[in-house]
């Protein structure tokens, strides 16, 4: 079978009736009927549902293995995800340890406690706590998770521990009764230890705030320090505090900060931003196109000029809008935090604490490009208006259509459906894939591979931390993932297209004789014929996005490598320049190859040449047409897409605590790209009116001799109209 090949005989052998009418049966008729087509395209058709079972079969196994949780908390020192099972409302991370973090930032600053050989934050003791205890009378220490050996006999604790409470009630015991300090209950030789930032208990000098479920401290608590020193005067308490200065805490911080911030973690935090703002990306990403694409299709049915000068302001207005609100948050325009999570920090840690700088400068540079994109938007806007006219009586040319078969307006639901319902189940199955594996020690150093833990009584000083191990083979299949969402979009896209091409060409060909329903019946030859061929034409625009997503990742690591090379930079942007261009003329070629699917049932290598035939030899009749038409309906695109990032930016600003994001780029950028996604559905009913109006009409001219027989009057009068307005 051919990569182009029919598929079929050309009876399909099934005389059965379609709904809605059915195909036409009177000669006149140019749409081919039921009983003149077959199935087109089978071989690609096969691959897309085997291909799509894949994407079932690495989702399942991800949903099976895989737990978001490790994207967003971290592990303690026993290996235990916090905000889990017993440590369920645990959510933050804390470092007790003042010493580890030293030698993990700087070794040079810890001269004692040579068995210390912590190299990573990773392996830096860490406890899984409710919110980050601050240095108070309450909570002089900060202590590991309580153990019954720790406790001298005639303590409190020892008592408590006699009763045998659950694991869950000494976690609970330790933090709302003890605050998590318990230095008093302590053996001597305990608390020694603990004086000396050797455990189970140890100094809370830094005041801290939580940051990604990470207690960041920025502040050297004078008076706790005090504290401490007061019970041990000299010694090895005194020698452990002479290190704390502002200089060393702010390492520590700086430390902190630049792990929190390497590219890994900054992408495993993106993931984590998309499982916090699932309700933005419904409200955004779904519901708000939803409304605004309908109420505009719906508008522009009934006032199609309003629409037009309505879209053009409103375009522009949202542009200036979104541009304003990027310099606001981050920092240029106002006083307004580069984050929306860190709204609620404490007024002295602002002048401390800024983690938040890499999403400051990645703010700063996306205002940038949209003041950029702003002022090509305005001056493409002045050039667009004396066009203004002749686009609205394009655009009534297709609403004569839609009122001729209204139904058409519904179309877009069921593909929106669809690709809610896709959208839902990729992120979801994307986040479990890449979220896939098994929490394991890491080998750190510490002691000998073969000897994990110490011979000390306190055997967590000398344990390296725990990591999830990623299960690499399953997270490659995210690329394997991602392209199946750029195909199925795609699909859904090409199939929404034959149905809605489908039906308005009966407007065209047959407006006196039309089915009972043509939506139905123009649906009915899509799925019974040209899936194959829809898949096909879909098939190569993914593959030139995925072209172009790889070049993009390929231009950045050069870039990285070599980042003052302007032959790298050059060939970059000469690359994604090509890609773009060919990737919208076979978008162009696909759109109008769908169409004459529909019309005359040939299979999809056919249908593209030919309509590439009949654009060529009618360009100057119908492109001016064609190309203002399509201008006013990509504003319309933009104006449901901008504001639809304007909610969902909106709606991360006003989060609780608990959802707050990262950043707002991720999921705002997400709900745009869906936003822009469903309202070329509802525009796609007008843009694909007037695409198969035009192109009916070249092929109309084509087959007599250059004079349509079937356009109707007011198309011909427009497209004269258009030829002499734009030859002035």
């Amino acid at each position: 079978m051919a990569l182009c090949g029919g598929g079929g005989s050309s009876s399909s052998g099934d005389d059965s009736p379609p709904p809605g009418g059915g195909g036409l049966t009177h000669s006149s008729s140019r749409i081919k009927s039921h009983d003149q087509r077959a199935c087109r395209d089978i071989l690609f058709l096969v691959v897309f549902l085997a291909f799509c079972l894949g994407m079932l079969v690495v989702g399942g196994r991800g949903f099976a293995e895989g737990d978001p949780k490790v994207l967003v908390y971290g592990f303690d020192y026993k290996g235990q995800l916090c905000n889990e099972k017993d440590l369920d409302g645990y959510k933050a991370t804390f470092w007790p340890s003042a010493v580890e973090l030293a030698r993990v930032v700087d070794p040079t600053l810890v001269t004692d406690f040579s068995s210390v050989l912590t190299t990573s934050f990773k392996d830096v003791l860490n406890v899984c706590v409710k919110s980050c205890p601050q240095p108070s009378n309450d909570t002089l220490f900060v202590c590991v998770y309580p153990n019954a050996t720790y406790f001298s006999a005639s303590s409190e604790a020892s008592k408590y521990f006699g009763t045998t409470p659950s694991q869950g009630e000494q976690l609970k015991w330790w933090s709302e009764t003890k605050k998590y300090d318990y230095y008093n209950d302590l053996t001597d030789e305990g608390k020694e230890r603990s004086r000396a930032f050797k455990g189970p208990c140890y100094p809370n000098v830094m005041k801290s705030t939580e940051q990604f479920q990470t207690c960041q401290f920025y502040e050297l608590d004078a008076d706790a320090v005090a504290r401490v020193q007061s019970l041990e005067p000299s010694g090895s308490t005194a020698a452990a505090l002479a290190m704390f200065d502002k200089g060393f805490v702010d390492r520590i911080s700086g430390g902190i900060k630049d792990y929190l911030s390497t590219p890994l973690a900054i992408m495993e935090r993106y993931i984590s931003d998309l499982t916090k703002s699932w309700s933005v990306l419904v409200v955004g990403g779904l519901i708000a196109p939803l409304i605004l694409g309908f109420v505009w299709l719906i508008f522009t049915r009934f006032f199609a000029g309003l629409m037009a000068w309505t879209t053009l302001l409103l375009v522009n207005v949202l542009s200036i809008a979104v541009t304003f609100f990027f310099y606001l948050k981050a920092g240029i325009i106002g006083k307004d935090q580069v984050s929306g999570f860190t709204s609620q920090l404490p007024s002295d840690v602002e002048d401390n604490l800024d983690a938040s700088e890499e999403h400051k400068t990645a703010l700063t540079a996306v205002a940038v490009v949209c003041t950029l994109l702003t002022m090509l938007l305005l001056l493409f806007s002045l050039v667009m208006i004396p066009r203004i006219f002749l686009a609205i009586k394009v655009i009534k040319v297709a609403c004569n259509a839609i009122a001729t078969i209204p139904s058409v307006i519904l179309a877009p639901f069921t593909p929106f459906l669809a690709f809610v319902l896709f959208a839902v189940y990729w992120v979801a199955a994307a986040i479990y894939v890449y979220a896939s594996g098994d929490s394991e020690l890491r080998d750190c150093g510490k002691t000998r591979y073969e000897d994990k833990y110490c011979t000390d009584t306190y055997a967590h000083l000398c344990q390296c931390g725990y990591q999830v191990s990623f299960d690499r083979t399953l997270q490659y299949m995210l690329v394997y993932h991602v392209f199946g969402f750029l195909w199925i979009t795609q699909f859904i896209v090409a199939v929404t297209m034959g149905v809605i091409a489908g039906a308005i060409a009966y407007y065209y060909w047959d407006r006196t004789n039309l089915p009972l329903s043509p939506v139905l019946s123009s649906t009915y030859r899509t799925f019974r014929y040209h899936t194959g061929s829809f898949a096909l034409g879909s098939f190569i625009v993914a593959v030139l996005q995925f072209v172009q997503m790889v070049m993009h990742y390929l231009e950045k690591k050069m870039q990285e490598a070599s980042p003052d090379n302007p032959i790298i930079k050059y060939m970059g942007c000469c690359v994604r320049c090509y890609l773009s261009c060919l990737e919208s003329c076979v978008k162009f070629l696909n759109r109008n190859g769908y169409i004459l699917i529909m019309i005359e049932g040939d299979n999809y290598c056919t249908s593209v040449f030919h309509a590439a035939k009949l654009i060529a030899s009618n360009l100057l009749r119908v492109a001016a047409v064609n190309l203002v038409g399509d201008s006013i309906l990509f504003l319309g695109k933009l104006v449901v897409a901008l504001a639809s990032g304007l909610i969902a930016h909106m709606m991360l600003d006003r989060a609780s605590d608990d959802d707050k994001t990262s950043s707002p780029l991720i999921p705002v950028l997400l709900v745009v790209l869906m936003a822009y996604q469903i309202a070329s559905l509802f525009m796609g009913v007008v843009e694909l009116s007037i695409d198969t109006i035009l192109l009916s009409y070249c092929l109309d001219s084509e087959e007599n001799g250059g004079r349509p027989t079937n356009a109707p009057p007011l198309l011909q009068d427009y497209i004269g109209t258009a030829n002499q307005e734009l030859d002035k």
